[in-house]
């Protein structure tokens, strides 16, 4: 081929990194490079005058060799892609370790004197993607996997949340029943009060099994259903008009949920119990605030007598216990205010702060 012929013209694409050959007008090959030759094992003496069919069987198939028909006639080169067009080369099995993935493009010559194509090597690409492809089928199976043993928990985690609240419903119901058997008013109230906690813990499990997607509970939903139940078991609607909540909505983890709501049970009892008449039920406030420094607060005040003269000396209730022992474990302090009224206030560092300063 004449386009080929200076020895400094052939010696530059036989050191091309892609495989070039030419046919001529009667579909002969006439060049043939040095990068074909590693590629297929196929020499430039025996590829060169034979016809394209017979050193490339694939090429001369009739739905490859129409189209090349439409580039000798001087039409606009095609596209002869590896995904659509495998093996229309033979492999040199010494030199090439895998099948290779051939993107060939074939050009008309100038004056329609036959067809020039470029052969570019796509294996390492080929394997490339197919690893990627491989790798996001990998990765879309775990998240899969992922999701259905998010959805096993999330409903293994609903029954139990389930089935721990029906218990301790059955549990705080047989309480109440012994509540009208109690001997005298001393252990009645030690009923009323042990089912209140009962019933305090149940209503987080309530809770948790009403969103079981939410690791962490709405603790103002808590609170404010906790202070709803407790002020009308003992007042009824009497007892539920005079109680007020200021709740900010906040999430705290189960762990510190469940304490929170067992120390407001222990504070609205005693306010309950002792702020007031069924008469005269006491007004009753329960306030939940983040403040300053990543702290929270609750806040319980009434308006009944307050404290009795020398309660600290007789801080032996296990009420009062049960408070103390779950503000330290939440890392929290009390304060206690004399006076009108009883004013009791919880801080406890929110989750990732450090503790209040005692």
């Amino acid at each position: 081929m004449a386009e080929f012929a200076g020895p400094a013209c052939a010696d530059i694409i036989a050191r091309l990194p892609i495989g070039v050959f030419t046919v001529d007008s009667n579909w002969r090959i006439d060049f043939w490079n040095a990068r074909l030759v590693d590629w297929t094992g196929i020499g430039a003496d025996r590829a060169s005058g034979h016809p394209l069919g017979e050193i490339l069987p694939r090429l001369a198939e009739r739905q490859n060799f129409s189209r090349l028909e439409t580039v000798m006639a001087g039409g606009p080169p095609v596209v002869l892609s590896w995904q659509l067009h495998r093996d229309l080369y033979p492999r040199n099995g010494g030199g090439l370790r895998k099948p290779g993935a051939w993107y060939t493009v074939a050009s008309a010559l100038p004056n329609r004197n036959g067809i020039l194509f470029s052969v570019e090597d796509y294996t390492e690409i080929s394997e490339l993607l197919h690893g990627t492809k491989v790798e996001l089928t990998r990765r879309r199976e775990a998240e899969l996997a992922l999701q259905r043993a998010l959805i096993a928990k999330e409903a293994i985690l609903r029954e139990s949340n389930h089935r721990i609240k029906n218990n301790l419903t059955m549990v705080a119901s047989l309480v109440s029943l012994e509540e009208d058997r109690a001997p005298d008013e001393a252990s009645r109230h030690f009923l009323i009060d042990l089912g209140s906690r009962i019933r305090s813990i149940g209503l987080l499990h309530e809770l948790l099994y009403s969103h079981p997607s939410e690791d962490d509970p709405r603790v103002d939903e808590y609170l404010s259903r906790l202070s709803s139940t407790i002020a009308r078991s003992y007042f009824g609607d009497l007892g539920l008009s005079r109680l007020s909540l200021e709740l900010a909505a906040l999430r705290l983890p189960a762990s510190q949920a469940i304490k929170v709501g067992l120390i407001l049970a222990e504070l609205l009892t005693n306010a309950f119990k002792y702020g007031g008449s069924p008469a005269a039920p006491p007004a009753v406030l329960v306030r939940l605030a983040a403040i300053d420094g990543g702290i929270c607060e609750l806040h319980v005040a009434d308006d009944g007598p307050g404290f009795a003269p020398g309660w600290r000396e007789g801080r032996n209730s296990l009420g009062l216990l049960l408070v103390e022992s779950f503000a330290e474990e939440l890392g929290g302090t009390l304060e206690f205010s004399e006076g009108p009224g009883g004013r009791i206030r919880l801080r406890f560092p929110l989750p990732g702060t450090a503790a209040p300063a005692r």
